[in-house]
């Protein structure tokens, strides 16, 4: 399961919290020079907001089938919760405990960025939304066509993130997202789809 049997009081919760989020600095720069948000500065912008609505995010890494698996867990105070699962993208056999701990970094990062939705500004190189995108710069604004926001619509229809994210936009699909918050909405959308691009690989 992926969520408990009732979710109304975290998912208030969180949609009030998500009101009072600051924009996570980008403060790290990656292999291709491009900027990201690190795990503390997505912690500095949330956490305040997550704890005056009774919220916390935890992760444990545990083994599964196919390899260690990270659990993100969105719990709240009621007792109710959100989780994701996310395979470890490591090397397997022979692996330092160095290279492993740089793994459980970056899974951290995108994992709690995805379960609350949180937004970074950041434009990652590897965060390929790709072909199932058409996108064109208008005031420094992306627009994105019917079709392809139909398709995306269609790859997360199973996450938990994703339904928790139409939730706080009162929509069932991004297709009914307003405008003015549908680059907000993409830059979340992003980190889930490469939550599931890096479980694919894993899997392959």
């Amino acid at each position: 399961m992926h969520q408990s049997e009732q979710i109304n009081e975290i998912a208030s919760a969180l949609a009030i919290a998500q009101g009072s989020f600051g924009i996570a600095e980008e403060n790290k720069t990656g292999a291709f020079k491009g900027k990201y948000a690190s795990y503390e500065s997505l912690r500095s912008a949330t956490k305040k907001p997550l704890s005056e609505n009774g919220l916390c995010i935890t992760h444990v890494i545990s083994m599964g089938d196919k390899g260690q698996v990270m659990t993100t867990q969105l719990s709240h105070k009621s007792g109710q919760w959100i989780r994701s699962e996310i395979f470890l993208p490591t090397g397997g056999k022979g692996e330092s405990t160095h290279e492993l701990g740089k793994a459980i970094t970056y899974c951290k990062r995108y994992s709690y960025a995805a379960i609350i939705c949180v937004s970074t500004g950041e434009e990652d190189e590897d965060a390929n939304v790709g072909s199932e995108v058409t996108k064109t710069e208008v005031h420094e604004k992306i627009t994105y066509s019917p079709e392809a926001l139909e398709r995306i619509g269609q790859k997360l229809k199973e996450s938990e993130s994703f339904k928790g994210m139409l939730k706080y936009y009162k929509v069932s699909s991004l297709k009914e997202i307003p405008q003015e918050k549908i680059n907000e909405a993409m830059r979340a959308v992003n980190s889930m789809l490469k939550g599931i691009n890096m479980e694919s690989q894993n899997e392959a």
